[in-house]
């Protein structure tokens, strides 16, 4: 599909985000299983998620800051921080399911150090942690119990139970979930510190040898991959193709505004399926490696 490197890759323009009522902030986004965007509005003591167009739901109960935000089935939908600590022998609860109508349905941890969440079409909460997530911090692993991110990727329910862990067996563990991908039936990633292209599918984990390190984001289209960011390379883009052990790099450049610019420093960028998704202030973009 490449034949060439390319030095920029830019960015599509998808909207800007409206808050459904005026003078609310976008308090988080993310980006659902079919590649729309999730918002969570809040302002004067309110909380509401609006998943594309639709109306938004005002949460009954409002839940602590530092959030991640997916839906889950039958219009419900997680809201998840990144910490929570281990003190007087309890976990601090940093998982909250709430029901279509907005009220609070079930309350729990997740464990602490978490990078990613994302959610599949069946209601799987998948989840990667940084490091602190995985050796412990916050009385984890001393004088607390071992991490539940300990394994690097975790599958969760919809009533946020353990599903699934990485296998322990595997040659190279997880110390960083850098980068975390789920579409479709497949659930991808690329872990510090070997930088490995690592595919989860029915359970069953395959790696291929990669030496593009840092990346931040990643998307996939059948054998494509594309690695955004880097350590000193932002907003860098790589494209390669997955051969029988090992990616092999096919073009290099950045991922850039539509007319060309960086992206602001500030930018957040997510990997869904396909596509990297983009949000600068309140404008959101898009890249496809479909259409690359």
């Amino acid at each position: 599909m490449f034949r060439r490197s390319r030095t920029r890759f830019e960015l599509r323009h998808r909207g800007s985000l409206t808050p459904p009522v005026a003078g609310e902030r976008l308090d988080a986004f993310s980006v659902d299983h079919l590649g729309r965007p999730v918002m969570l509005w809040g302002g004067d003591g309110i909380a509401a998620v609006q998943v594309a167009d639709r109306d938004a739901v005002v949460l009954q109960e409002w839940p602590p800051s530092d959030w991640t935000l997916q839906p889950l089935p039958d219009g419900r939908f997680v809201v998840v921080g990144s910490r929570a600590e281990w003190r007087d022998g309890l976990a601090e609860d940093n998982a909250y399911v709430y029901a279509s109508d907005g009220s609070l349905e079930l309350a729990g941890c997740l464990g602490d150090g978490i990078e990613h969440v994302q959610t599949s079409a069946d209601g799987g909460i998948w989840v990667g942690y940084f490091d602190e997530g995985i050796f412990g911090n916050d009385g984890w692993g001393s004088p607390g119990p071992e991490p539940i991110g300990s394994a690097g990727i975790v599958r969760f329910s919809s009533d946020l139970q353990v599903r699934w862990e990485y296998p322990a067996q595997q040659q190279e563990s997880i110390d960083d979930c850098y980068a975390l991908n789920v579409t479709g039936g497949d659930v991808w990633a690329c872990p510090y510190s070997s930088f490995d292209v690592v595919r989860i599918r029915d359970g069953a984990v395959r790696r291929w040898v990669n030496d593009v390190t840092g990346a931040t984001a990643i998307v996939v289209s059948g054998d494509s991959v594309a690695l955004f960011g880097g350590y000193q390379d932002r907003d860098r883009l790589v494209v390669g193709s997955l051969g029988d052990d090992e990616l092999d790099v096919q073009a290099t450049g950045r991922l850039t505004m539509p007319d060309g610019r960086r992206l602001p420093e500030d930018t957040f960028v997510v990997g869904r399926g396909a596509e990297l998704h983009a949000l600068v202030g309140s404008d959101w973009f898009s890249w496809s490696l479909d259409q690359a």
